[in-house]
């Protein structure tokens, strides 16, 4: 089997800083940046979160989730919500505005990134991206990791 050398093209963490950057050109003046719009993208209108379920699909650590949302809680986008035994947080009546706007802003970032893809080159990235997570979440759970973020 042939292996791709990546070094002919811009790396995943290029990539994600370019969307970065594009992003937060988007969200000036709005007191978020790319890295905490992600934590309103993955709250889901009426959907309630531990900080541990948040940080996994945020994909980062309890740490840097626990301070994201206190910064959200203070800008009145989220707030905690009583669930179980726990705490979970939830989005506000504000943060479902800001997280339809910040949606919207991720979909236009990544439009204008693929806007040169056919449909059939973005279906069959999508089948190399799903071949790739399958391999690592293999890995992982192989080795006993926690290490992905599915």
């Amino acid at each position: 089997m042939r292996a791709v050398d990546f070094r002919n093209y811009k790396k995943p963490t290029e990539v994600k800083k370019f969307i970065d950057t594009l992003m937060n050109e988007k969200l000036k003046g709005t007191g978020l940046t790319a890295s905490t719009a992600i934590f309103l993208i993955e709250l889901n209108p009426g959907l309630v979160l531990t900080n541990k379920e948040l940080a996994e699909k945020a994909g980062v650590t309890m740490a840097l989730s626990t301070r994201v949302t206190r910064q959200l809680q203070e800008m009145g986008l989220v707030e905690n919500k009583p669930r179980g035994r726990s705490c979970g947080i939830r989005l506000t009546p504000k943060g479902e505005n800001m997280r339809a706007t910040v949606t919207g802003y991720a979909e236009e970032c990544l439009e204008y990134l693929f806007s040169d893809f056919t449909d059939d080159e973005i279906e069959l990235m999508e089948m190399f991206y799903n071949k790739i997570d399958t391999r690592i979440d293999l890995y992982y759970r192989s080795h006993g990791s926690g290490a992905s973020n599915k």
